[in-house]
């Protein structure tokens, strides 16, 4: 969990500090580069969600 959330917080930074130093980012760029987070973001929820699934599976084995 720390090596996720130490991701999350690498990828803001490095997000802050693109947007600071380009002065204009293409739209389209914006657009293709929140739709891979966004499926990088769902995929790690699925996989929260199985895991913890598979966790109350187990408990009541």
């Amino acid at each position: 969990m720390v090596n996720l959330t130490g991701a999350f917080v690498l990828v803001g930074i490095a997000f802050y500090v693109a947007s600071r130093t380009i002065s204009r980012i293409n739209v389209k760029i914006i657009d293709i580069i929140s739709r891979i987070l966004g499926l990088f973001l769902t995929a790690v929820a699925i996989q929260m969600i199985a895991n913890g699934i598979a966790g109350i599976i187990h408990s009541w084995v």
